[in-house]
């Protein structure tokens, strides 16, 4: 053949030699190549398995849940991430607060109930190691006469329950309190740490999505959700954020709602977890309101949705009760409601400390309100420092 004769004449050697060797060098090179093949094929896999792990590391986790709404209601142009302390909100219309439940029912006080009580600090080594070293301790009972003589000069009309407790050293002073009141909006405290609780633990999903059902959910209401339209969709997270930020009773019914279809009411599930009694007719006391507000505060579990929560109560657009004159920070939740007028506050002085009042058709309430929160503020930093 003609290229046998070509190789030949060209090298000087005979084909078969030729052949064997070149056979030989194959053999010698092929590894080589499939290695670098080999090689290749690895460094491209890897490339793929970490656009797979950056993928995976955008879904929703604790620290990362978003809030936002579909066109036509106002967003939150923040994230829901704990310990953010900013968020750019669009200023609500006053709030006209109405609750959950529009039945309000007779009531009666027991004598017993009008007494004031007291309870000495904890003898729990725990609690003690709280107070903080040469720190004076507060005296209930000067502070238990100043509330007393407040109350009689000041209150003409009406019933009123007070808690206050110390959160350094656990001296509190309660009045009135096994009295029952409707909870209004303060139930959409124990309602947001509910559904941290579960989202703490992996139970529950904030970027959930809820639906708008306008029969179902609509009352006249402030917040992210005024003015939505059927079948609009909000994320849970944004309705939590809005039930504090602005008292939206649309986005609690919402989430209300959504617990109502499961096997077990919200309810049901709130008094379980807390140990309250509002399933029984949508009320409080200023005992269990304190627990709640204890709990979020020391936050035993170290959820760090508690801080997004005290973060919205902090910037809680509405402010006329107990912590209108105050010159310091205050996470506070009020309820407003056929005559009952509540606030839940949790104010940041040297020595921070709880002051719950629930109230029923209590004349000028905006005028005394204000007026008992800045009493025992004065009375806090002066007899604590």
């Amino acid at each position: 053949m003609h290229i046998d004769s070509m190789d030949k004449h060209s090298s000087g050697m005979p084909l078969k030699p030729r052949c064997l060797l070149l056979s030989l060098s194959l053999v010698a090179i092929l590894p080589g190549l499939a290695a670098c093949s080999r090689s290749a094929l690895k460094s491209s896999d890897l490339s793929t398995t970490g656009s797979v792990t950056a993928a995976l590391s955008e879904t929703a986790t604790p620290s990362g849940q978003t809030s936002d709404l579909s066109a036509g209601v106002e967003t939150l142009a923040s994230t829901a991430s704990p310990g953010d302390e900013t968020a750019a909100l669009t200023v609500s219309p006053e709030p006209t607060a109405p609750p959950l439940t529009s039945q309000a029912s007779d009531r009666s006080q027991t004598s017993a109930d009008q007494t004031t009580t007291l309870a000495e600090a904890s003898s729990d080594p725990d609690e003690s190691e709280q107070t903080q070293s040469g720190a004076a301790q507060p005296d209930v009972t000067e502070l238990a006469s100043l509330i007393d003589n407040f109350i009689a000069e000041y209150v003409s009309q009406g019933e009123l329950s007070v808690a206050y407790l110390d959160l350094d050293s656990a001296q509190r002073y309660l009045l009135n309190a096994a009295a029952s009141y409707e909870a209004a909006s303060t139930i959409k405290v124990p309602m947001n740490m509910y559904c941290y609780d579960l989202a703490f633990n992996g139970q529950l999903d904030l970027n959930l999505t809820l639906t708008y059902d306008q029969a179902e959910d609509y009352e006249a209401t402030a917040g992210l959700m005024s003015g939505a339209a059927d079948g609009q969709t909000a994320s849970l997270q944004t309705l939590l954020h809005s039930a504090i930020l602005y008292s939206d009773n649309i986005a609690t019914n919402m989430i209300f709602r959504y617990w109502r279809q499961t096997s077990e009411s919200l309810s049901y599930r709130m008094d379980q977890a807390f140990d309250m009694h509002y399933s029984e007719a949508g009320e409080m006391n200023v005992e269990e309101a304190c627990r709640l507000l204890e709990r979020l505060y020391e936050n035993p579990d170290e959820n760090p949705y508690y801080d997004v929560l005290l973060t919205d109560m902090k910037n809680s657009n509405w402010n006329r009760y107990l912590t209108a004159d105050l010159p310091v920070t205050a996470a506070h939740k009020y309820g407003l409601f056929d005559g009952n007028q509540h606030d839940l506050t949790l104010v940041y002085t040297p020595h921070p400390y709880i002051l719950i009042v629930y109230s029923r058709n209590l004349a000028d309430a905006e005028q005394i309100l204000p007026q008992l929160g800045r009493l025992v503020y004065d009375w806090q930093t002066e007899s604590r420092g």
